[in-house]
């Protein structure tokens, strides 16, 4: 076995795992590939396609104490591994090239030559926190401007980095008020949007609706040193993910909108609580102008702890968010666990699908660069040896078999 060591991160090309590929489209009504993950693996926390869509590169986080990672590349339609790599690697991916991607947590890195000679080559650690403390500063996500060349890298005290890949040179460092979840780059490459939630750091989202900041939608000017086109800035709703579409006029953004309740456990006593609700809020841009926001769950369970992710579709026709969230029950102490895909038809956010996958927690999801195809990555709630899997579903017919 040929293995490289870069600061933590460990490449294996010959790779012994019980991790299974299973081809299950014999059905109408199934995915075409089923990626099992085995024993000691929790949850598959990051999805994404290479540019030709032949490629699948998958970030798992293993059980245990330890709280290591392995990211996998594979041929998927040929049912084949390619490589591997271990490390802290638990941020989300994107590929610049066939052979070539960048990736963050530990720092940010791009991983070169990855499907025959993989080598990690740093641009940048994890800052040091001026400040002492527990709370340690990192790297959040990241996105790739239409171009390839630049980098957008945020951070969880706020600030978001823009690096040149080809020059491996950071060019701007900009800030906003909150921990910076996720970014997107219009597709002309004009705007760069950023969502974030909570304390900077910390990421803790206050209890009290309407009176601190929770959560903001900044756009950023690309072609102009990357000065602040606008901003809208929310103490009810934290925002997630972010996905942009209608001719780059129009963001899509999913939150998490905390409001009061008063509800009764089962010996009829009254208590006032909390609920985070998902919604769905559309932006115009560059001015970040809210025009909607919608329910995603129109029933109000008790005390959500909810994760959502959102994709927009290469063609800009379709959107796809993956939700899963439970709550602990007060007297039992189990959680129960509410869990769904949904795809809306662009521009007008008509609902086409609304997938559930009987207890099994959604996680990631991904569209192939050619639309074709959509990866999510389920994880199986209760099961304590792990087991998660990515399904990969044909388009057409997960819009046929699962439609409403």
């Amino acid at each position: 076995m040929r293995r490289l060591v870069a600061s933590g991160i460990i490449m294996s090309l010959a790779v012994f795992s019980v991790i299974v590929l299973t081809s299950s489209a014999e059905s109408d009504d199934s995915p075409e590939i089923t990626i099992e993950f085995g024993f000691n693996y929790e949850m598959v926390n990051n999805v994404c396609f290479s540019p030709d869509s032949k490629l699948l590169f998958t970030n798992v986080m293993h059980q245990g104490v330890s709280q290591g990672y392995t990211a996998s590349l594979w041929s998927w339609k040929e049912k084949r591994k390619i490589s591997e790599l271990k490390g802290d690697m638990a941020g989300r991916s994107c590929f610049i090239s066939e052979s070539e991607l960048v990736t963050i947590r530990s720092g940010l890195w791009l991983i070169k030559d990855i499907q025959q000679r993989p080598t990690a080559v740093p641009l940048a650690a994890d800052p040091a926190n001026a400040k002492p403390g527990p709370d340690r500063i990192y790297y959040t996500c990241v996105a790739l401007s239409p171009c390839q060349t630049l980098c957008a890298a945020g951070r969880n005290d706020g600030i978001i980095e823009i690096w040149d890949l080809r020059a491996k040179k950071k060019l701007h460092a900009l800030e906003q008020e909150t921990w910076v979840m996720s970014l997107v780059f219009s597709e002309d490459g004009s705007h760069l949007v950023s969502v974030g939630r909570g304390e900077k750091l910390t990421g803790l989202v206050p209890r009290d609706p309407g009176i601190r900041l929770i959560g903001e939608v900044v756009v950023w000017d690309c072609r102009h040193d990357f000065r602040q086109l606008g901003a809208f800035r929310d103490t009810e709703t934290a925002y997630h993910d972010v996905g942009i579409y209608n001719k780059g006029d129009t963001a899509a953004v999913l939150g998490f909108k905390i409001i009061r309740l008063t509800i009764k456990n089962e010996r009829g006593d009254e208590a006032n609580t909390t609920a985070d609700i998902p919604v769905l809020s559309t932006f115009s841009l560059p001015k970040a102008t809210r025009l909607r926001e919608s329910k995603l769950w129109p029933n109000v369970p008790k005390a959500y702890r909810i994760h959502g992710e959102l994709e927009v579709s290469p063609d800009k026709k379709l959107l796809a968010i993956a939700l899963s969230g439970g709550y602990l029950h007060p007297d039992i102490l189990r959680g129960v666990v509410y869990n769904e895909v949904l795809l809306f038809e662009l521009p007008n956010l008509r609902e086409l699908v609304r997938m559930r996958k009987g207890s099994y927690m959604p996680r990631t999801l991904a569209f192939s660069p050619d639309g074709k195809y959509l990866a999510i990555s389920y994880t199986r709630e209760w099961d304590l040896l792990g087991r998660p899997f990515v399904d990969i579903w044909l388009v057409e017919r997960l819009l046929k078999t699962q439609g409403k």
